[in-house]
């Protein structure tokens, strides 16, 4: 599996958290090339790629959230990449695991995993391992796996899909090599990755996913998620998907269902 990876760092601006982040790469089990790109080049990013001896990719056309993770997830020469979000930290065993056993499912899409939350509250950081959001979500995996490790089907997808978002999009293994044609939409600001999953799910291949916690994602007052929920965009991208998903009757009872975990976000 050498040589067949890829962490494609999105970088943006100046992150504090960039260089736990890149370290937590470089201390994995199984190595994978490490590549920075960005749309923001700039001399902080400059030295943390000269003192890591990282090449940089730098965006030089269209700008935003889509546009940026489509540039990245170009970049990479391997069969296999993670968009690694700069204020993560991925677990030492997240390389290994994740490229287990990938060569029974040939056609797969995606690989996603479980994880934690780095969250920083007013007073304190903290790691939390339960929320309401990740029992949620832990649930509607639950329910669309079972005890497996794959999903195939169109309707088992859309099903798995039909409550929300449950894959942690930080985690996701990109199968590049069967993704022709494939690319986030421009139109979402948050959503990006849900509807980029409903896209997926339209295709043939499997979804497959680790029941490990294999990384840990950041919560704070600077994060895309956080401004978006305050301004309302989450909220309202939330309800075009499950318009893609559900029937009118039962778009409203399910939007109000799953939009109670945004509190633990707030």
């Amino acid at each position: 599996m050498l040589n067949k990876h890829t962490f494609v760092v999105l970088a943006y601006k100046e992150s504090p958290f960039l260089e736990d982040c890149l370290q937590s790469l470089f201390a994995q089990t199984m190595s994978s090339e490490i590549i920075l790109a960005t749309s923001t080049p700039n001399a902080f990013l400059q030295k943390i790629a000269e003192k890591y001896d990282l090449e940089i990719k730098i965006n030089t056309g269209e700008k935003g959230l889509a546009p940026d993770w489509n540039f990245a997830l170009k970049q990479a020469q391997t069969e296999y990449v993670t968009l690694a979000h700069q204020d993560d930290i991925y677990l030492p065993n997240y390389t290994k695991e994740m490229l287990k056993d990938l060569e029974k499912y040939p056609n797969f899409l995606l690989k996603f995993c479980d994880y934690q939350e780095i969250y920083h509250g007013l007073k304190e950081t903290k790691l939390r391992t339960w929320t309401l959001n990740l029992l949620i979500k832990r649930l509607l995996i639950f329910f669309s796996f079972f005890f497996g490790s794959s999903i195939s089907s169109l309707a088992s997808k859309k099903r798995f899909l039909g409550l929300g978002s449950p894959i942690p999009c930080p985690s996701v293994l990109y199968h590049v090599t069967k993704l022709k044609n494939f690319a986030f939409s421009n139109q979402f600001r948050i959503n990006v990755d849900w509807i980029a999953w409903i896209d997926l799910a339209n295709r043939q291949g499997e979804f497959l996913k680790s029941s490990q916690i294999l990384m840990q994602h950041r919560i704070h007052a600077g994060s895309e998620t956080t401004r978006g929920l305050q301004d309302h965009i989450r909220q309202d991208e939330d309800f075009i998907c499950f318009e893609k998903l559900w029937p009118k009757p039962l778009v409203k009872f399910f939007y109000s269902l799953y939009s109670i975990s945004y509190r633990t976000n707030s």
